[in-house]
């Protein structure tokens, strides 16, 4: 059993409103194999951040009761850092405890949730940010200025990676997995005058410029890169995917049941 702390309504209070839990990411605290450091979940979805690859389990709904077999693609970052730091930011206000099994002692309580999870200079110059929007798993590479984001590569196993109409498709026996065409753009943050690097949240495009041209390359089977159009090299550049699930879970629309109980 997985419990998740709410903040409770104003006493009496009474709402119709369905309850919608943000995708948010958990640090490794026993929960997991040991070599997680955070992980996420969603609907039909796990996503295990590890020092060296991200780790995405994929399992359909059932079929008429039936249990339906499931996927795992594995993305690594060639020739990244291997010493890189790994950091959850923007700490939210709930926390996940775990009650499987009735030793208490294997049981973890008040694990704190993040929005985002942060990889340092993955590349020289380069973050990685995962986090979550509207539901949906979103990862930036952030470019810092002077910095080639022609280091990025990036490869799956597990699926099979090729690109098609401008967007990322993995493909496994289960079905595909898509990642959206990225959005490109420099944030245009500008303080007395000097251009300072932006501290928005990630998906939050207000202090975006113009996009800029570009989208993802196919460097070899499997491995996966960016092509960039011309940008000012002295700024700041952000690459933004989406991931969608759509595909291979079966449609758009996910349902769930969550049963909460507020003292």
């Amino acid at each position: 059993a997985e419990a998740r702390n709410l903040r409770p309504a104003a006493h009496g209070a009474r709402s119709s409103t369905p309850l919608s839990i943000p995708l948010f990411f958990e640090p490794n605290e026993g929960q997991t194999d040991s070599q997680v450091k955070f992980l996420a979940r969603g609907p039909g979805y796990g996503l295990f951040l590890t020092a060296k690859e991200a780790v995405l389990s994929l399992r359909p709904a059932a079929v008429n009761g039936h249990p339906s077999s499931g996927s795992v693609i594995r993305m690594r970052l060639d020739g990244a850092n291997s010493t890189t730091r790994i950091q959850g930011s923007q700490l939210l206000g709930g926390k996940s405890s775990y009650f499987i099994g009735n030793n208490p002692a294997q049981w973890h309580r008040d694990i704190p949730q993040f929005a985002r999870v942060e990889y340092q200079s993955v590349y020289p110059g380069i973050d990685l940010v995962y986090y979550g929007k509207e539901r949906q798993l979103e990862y930036d590479f952030r470019v810092a200025p002077g910095a080639e984001p022609s280091q990025i590569a990036m490869t799956f196993d597990g699926a099979s990676a090729h690109i098609e109409s401008g967007e990322l498709v993995l493909s496994t026996a289960g079905g595909d997995v898509r990642f959206h065409a990225p959005r490109i753009y420099q944030p245009s943050v500008y303080r007395t005058g000097v251009y300072q690097p932006s501290n928005s949240s990630p998906g939050q495009p207000a202090n975006a410029g113009e996009p800029l041209a570009g989208g993802f390359r196919q460097l070899a089977d499997n491995k996966i890169g960016f092509a960039i159009g011309a940008y000012d090299h002295t700024r700041e550049l952000v690459i933004d995917p989406t991931l969608s699930f759509s595909t291979y879970l079966g449609g758009e629309l996910i349902e769930s049941l969550v049963k909460v109980a507020v003292d």
